[in-house]
């Protein structure tokens, strides 16, 4: 009688390939309705893939958008509404020989229509490069319409020969409107505060 293991009759290339392949999904988010699923797949290299898919026997997974992996990844993604997703992407770019990470938050139609970017828009005149792309504190899911509260980074302007340039920098807290950009301040930039809970 000889008993080996299963895993010692399998080529060698099979399990380097299996061992170095990414999850088949990355991350899943269920709709607030419940009759959704979201959720993130591998695409070529390392890009990614938003599907959405009908919670209902025979159904197929529609893809809703994709990032092509240089440099944008796909992080996660969640429910703004029943028909609306908002998602975080995160890449690596360059300064000069100096390697730096950014992210990014948008937002779509689970049709992958009407896409928008949620964090906010860095003026021509902005004093430094926004990294951050914000984060979603709280989804009000009794809103029901797409709108969800987010912190957001702002950047301070030139204002030389400028009347319109804005001052505040820093860390604020917004609720925003997924379809539309239209925003509501809440806690206005503070250059002090690292984070919201």
């Amino acid at each position: 009688l000889s008993i080996q293991p299963a895993i010692a009759q399998q080529p060698a290339a099979d399990l380097a390939t299996r061992f170095g392949a990414r999850p088949a999904v990355e991350d899943a988010t269920l709709s607030p309705d419940g009759t959704r699923l979201a959720f993130i797949a591998p695409a070529e290299g390392q890009g990614g893939i938003v599907h959405s898919v009908e919670l209902t026997e025979g159904a197929e997974p529609n893809p809703v958008f994709k990032v092509d992996g240089a440099p944008q990844r796909l992080a996660e993604c969640g429910w703004a509404s029943s028909k609306r997703l908002v998602c975080t992407i995160w890449g690596t770019g360059f300064n000069g020989f100096n390697p730096v990470d950014f992210s990014r938050m948008v937002a779509v139609d689970r049709d992958g229509c009407n896409l928008k970017m949620l964090s906010a828009n860095q003026s021509a005149f902005a004093l430094g490069a926004d990294r951050y792309g914000g984060a979603i504190i709280d989804w009000l899911a009794d809103s029901q319409d797409g709108r969800v509260l987010m912190e957001r980074q702002r950047l301070e302007e030139e204002s030389t020969g400028r009347l319109a340039a804005k001052t505040d920098r820093g860390l604020s807290v917004e609720k925003v409107d997924t379809a539309t950009l239209r925003s509501t301040m809440i806690e206005r930039p503070d250059e002090f505060t690292y984070d919201y809970i």
